[in-house]
């Protein structure tokens, strides 16, 4: 089934894709800013996933040309005219090599059946100086409770089957949940194509990006913020190409 929005409501939700739009752009900017990467008044961007449109629409702010595509039918149907969408597979993008100046990947991989594949379509799509947000859920991030059920399933598969069908239902909560990965298995795939830079930690210990991605007035010493990193729902990375 790739009309997830049907199973998940959540997916249309616009208050909470306008907030995650504000985070994407402000690492963004941060990123862009600390490692001197110019983007230049034409830049194209490319929305992966894009559902309803939210966040897309929401990159116009910063490039002059935007795409999003996602497999998500219904979703696609609620998009607005902001930008230009289309119905196609991350595992096979229909744009030329080095199109885009930023690619947006959020929260998509654990759908996908080959991360590898997502991946070096992201390299492809990329140009030289091309750079993608990359957030993926934490298959050790106890702190959201989302997370709970995906854990258990990669230890015990029937045990979360038993835990999870009076609330969800079994298939409902496999397709919301997808299969989650551990930090190291997808860090070292990651690196065979990118440059990767972790944003996770460096969200909670940086003021101007804390106020976006803690609860109001949370501000960690780095310490802190190293030792909650490993338990934090998402990790947040800046995948710069080679």
């Amino acid at each position: 089934m790739n009309d997830y929005s049907l199973a998940d409501a959540r997916v249309l939700d616009v208050e909470s894709r306008r907030a995650q739009a504000n985070k994407i752009l402000a690492v963004a900017a941060h990123f862009t800013r600390t490692h001197r990467v110019v983007l230049a008044d034409d830049a194209c961007a490319l929305d992966l996933g894009c559902s309803s449109g939210v966040i897309t629409c929401a990159l116009t702010t910063r490039f002059a040309n935007v795409v999003g595509v996602d497999v998500d039918r219904h979703a696609l149907a609620q998009s607005e005219s902001c930008a230009c969408f289309a119905q196609a597979s991350a595992m096979s993008l229909p744009f030329a090599s080095e199109q885009f100046d930023f690619v947006l990947c959020n929260q998509i991989y654990q759908y996908v059946p080959d991360v590898a594949r997502l991946f070096a379509e992201i390299r492809r799509v990329l140009r030289p100086d091309g750079f993608c947000y990359f957030s993926a859920r934490n298959l050790l991030g106890l702190l959201a409770r989302d997370n709970w059920l995906p854990l258990i399933a990669s230890l015990a598969p029937r045990v979360a089957d038993w835990l999870a069908r009076p609330l969800h239902g079994e298939r409902n909560w496999r397709q919301r949940a997808g299969t989650l990965w551990s930090y190291r298995r997808l860090r070292v795939l990651a690196a065979r194509h990118f440059v990767v830079h972790d944003y996770s930690a460096h969200v909670l210990r940086t003021p101007s990006l804390a106020s976006l991605f803690a609860p109001r007035g949370v501000h960690l010493p780095p310490l802190v913020a190293a030792l909650v990193t490993p338990v934090l729902p998402t990790h947040i990375w800046i995948l710069q190409k080679r």
